[in-house]
């Protein structure tokens, strides 16, 4: 985001067309290179398929907040700005093919509403 790995963030592909919730769906932790590792039911990969791929990042956990002590549940919430965290309005979406996947360059813009 902005040129830096949201380190620690999450990216969770969808099912393009899945009407059903599934507490089963491809994601993957960011890594300090921006890197990540698609992960579906503890193992490595994601089912065949189109999806729509957001992101949750609760911020660099290095970094000190200033919390007011009446909205402390705001250290929790997603620093991805809309639409990068959103099903509906996500600009990202993929295809996973049966062979090795190299997913493209995914890049955020904290400027973004």
């Amino acid at each position: 985001m902005n040129g830096a790995a949201p380190v620690g963030g999450s990216v969770i592909l969808h099912p393009e067309g899945q009407t059903r919730l599934s507490l089963s769906k491809p994601t993957a932790v960011i890594g300090n290179d921006g890197s990540f590792t698609v992960r579906t039911n503890y193992q490595d990969g994601a089912p065949v398929g189109r999806y729509k791929v957001t992101f949750f990042w609760a911020g660099d956990p290095r970094v000190p907040k200033s919390v007011p002590p009446q909205d402390e549940r705001s250290l929790n919430q997603n620093q991805i700005p809309h639409p990068y965290s959103s099903v509906a309005d996500t600009p990202f979406s993929i295809e996973v093919a049966p062979e090795a996947n190299v997913l493209p360059l995914f890049q955020l813009r904290s400027d973004l509403k």
